[in-house]
């Protein structure tokens, strides 16, 4: 009795290892946009969280550095949609003068 108790656990152990090893990997989501960063140009693109991007201008030789664009990413449209709007060297600047 003992021996087929032990042949019925491990058979069950090598069930459950050829389940694991043989399981399909999950599909990546692929509805949203790949965002990479250029470096090239002065960009950086970070990510905010729940189809949030904000794109920070950081070229010195621009006249638009430290501008700061935050995107909302719609699904249904598969576009970007901008919310906001600000430049951190604005707010440095301000800061200094107080």
């Amino acid at each position: 009795m003992n021996d087929k108790f032990t042949k019925i656990i491990l058979a069950g152990i090598l069930l459950s290892l050829l389940i694991i090893a043989f399981k399909p990997s999950p599909t990546p989501n692929s509805t949203r946009p790949i965002i990479q960063n250029d470096y090239t140009t002065g960009e950086k693109v970070v990510n905010l969280g729940e189809n949030k991007i904000a794109v920070v201008y950081t070229d010195k030789n621009s006249s638009i550095r430290g501008k700061i664009l935050v995107l909302e990413f719609i699904e249904d449209d598969n576009t970007f949609k901008l919310i906001s709007t600000d430049n951190y060297r604005d707010a440095l600047r301000n800061y200094d003068s107080q």
